[in-house]
């Protein structure tokens, strides 16, 4: 798939839902690959030279194809509807009612142009209309999945009812188990609601339908293998997706999770060292291999990424905490790990781990008791082992041990193997208060 098809796909998914995410066009529903051109008639041949023309965006080429297979065949709908994806793509409004008004008219008992009608008002936001007219065609070609497909979209997108979105995909399925989007989709909602177990084989079957066309299917299964933890299989998934679209940086980023298994930090980074070359505007590469980089302890490596992603998207919140935290533990540049996290806690104010690294800043500028308040306030938003420990840190160090104490023991109660259990528990023999055991 080129990087033209893709961004036509995205224009799909923004306009009709991600069960259309594998449809193309938008209002022809069928076969549109050239084959054997030679054997085709000469209709035939203007109609695949149109679809071709409309896969290169070149929509006043497309047109004129289609213009003659009309000429060639004017009682077919299909050059009509043809007609109707050129001026889309030119955004004539006139021209695509006109077209699809014709196409109507041809085959008033047919389905296809009442769905394609449906797009087209769905597109300009008369959504109840495309609704009562997707359900029309879903009566005139019970054994069609296109209407139900899109009845799944309107649901899961501008009625926002996943439930009711799930039900049209499976009845699609139902009527056609192997049809890509209604899979796709189903698979997609699915893993939205962190099933990645239920998610999967409809997604596996997606994958198929779709073969070499299209990278979504793969990405999206690639996505539930590693929601899944099978972190072998979503890799083979990303590279799937990557053999299809070679440039498709979305398939680095969640290549690189998968060598997580492993411990391949290189291997991770290099990954989203491509993923950013390919999509320089997309934070999540920057923001990613600062936290690689902070693991490792290459402290000025991780500044920089961390910088980089802020720059790409001022709002990330997360980069901001990122960089106060790698600065207080360090002790460094704590004017500006103050103004970091300020502007994290601005940006997400009530979320508690954003107070704990305020708390671990203040404490490393040297006002104790101004880290308490703040980590007392997020323990009062969320309590967390981590909270609970930094307070009790804070209070040891303030001399103030009984209170100390019951921090740091409430920090192991809540989760007794957390990342700094073990400090945690030195903390409490060294002062003798770890309690007997019984």
């Amino acid at each position: 798939m080129s990087k033209k098809s893709v961004y036509i796909v995205q224009i799909i998914v923004a306009l009709f839902g991600i069960g259309n995410a594998l449809a193309l066009p938008l209002f022809y529903f069928g076969d549109t690959q050239q084959k054997n051109v030679v054997s085709k008639s000469p209709f035939e041949i203007a109609l695949t030279k149109g679809y071709e023309a409309l896969g290169m965006r070149k929509a006043s080429e497309a047109k004129s194809f289609f213009d003659e297979a009309i000429r060639l065949d004017p009682k077919s709908i299909t050059p009509w509807l043809g007609l109707a994806d050129a001026a889309m793509l030119a955004n004539d409004s006139a021209a695509i009612e006109a077209a699809l008004k014709k196409a109507t008219e041809l085959a008033p008992d047919r389905a296809e142009p009442v769905i394609a009608m449906a797009r087209y008002r769905y597109s300009r936001k008369f959504y109840d209309d495309a609704e009562a007219m997707l359900r029309k065609a879903a009566k005139m070609d019970p054994q069609s999945a296109v209407p139900l497909v899109d009845l799944g979209d309107l649901y899961a997108g501008t009625r926002q009812n996943p439930d009711k979105a799930m039900e049209f995909y499976r009845e699609a399925i139902r009527v056609a188990p192997t049809h890509a989007g209604a899979n796709y989709a189903l698979g997609s909602l699915l893993l939205a609601r962190k099933d990645a177990l239920g998610a999967i084989p409809f997604l596996l079957a997606a994958q198929e339908s779709a073969g070499d066309k299209n990278p979504l299917p793969s990405m999206a299964l690639g996505r539930a293998y590693a929601q899944a933890k099978k972190w072998k299989q979503a890799q083979e998934t990303f590279t799937r997706a990557l053999t299809i679209e070679p440039d498709l940086a979305e398939a680095y980023l969640g290549r690189s999770a998968t060598y997580i298994e492993k411990g391949s930090r290189d291997t991770m980074i290099a990954d989203l060292r491509k993923a950013e070359e390919l999509n320089p505007r997309n934070p999540e590469a920057a923001f990613r291999i600062g936290m690689l980089q902070q693991e490792a302890g290459a402290a000025k490596e991780a500044y920089e990424s961390y910088e980089r992603a802020i720059r790409i998207e001022p709002k990330l919140a997360l980069a901001y905490n990122n960089l106060a935290w790698l600065a207080a533990t360090r002790r460094e540049r704590l004017a500006e790990a103050l103004a970091w996290i300020q502007k994290a806690r601005s940006l997400v104010p009530k979320e508690p781990s954003f107070y704990d690294t305020h708390g671990w800043v203040l404490r490393a500028k040297g006002d104790l008791p101004a880290a308490v308040t703040v980590l007392s306030q997020g323990i009062a938003l969320r309590p967390s082992a981590d909270l609970y420990y930094h307070l009790g840190v804070v209070q040891m160090e303030m001399g103030h041990f009984d209170e100390a104490r019951g921090n740091l023991l409430k920090a192991l109660q809540i989760q007794p193997d957390f990342g700094d259990a073990g400090d945690a528990k030195n903390r409490l023999k060294q002062s003798e208060l770890l309690p007997k055991a019984k």
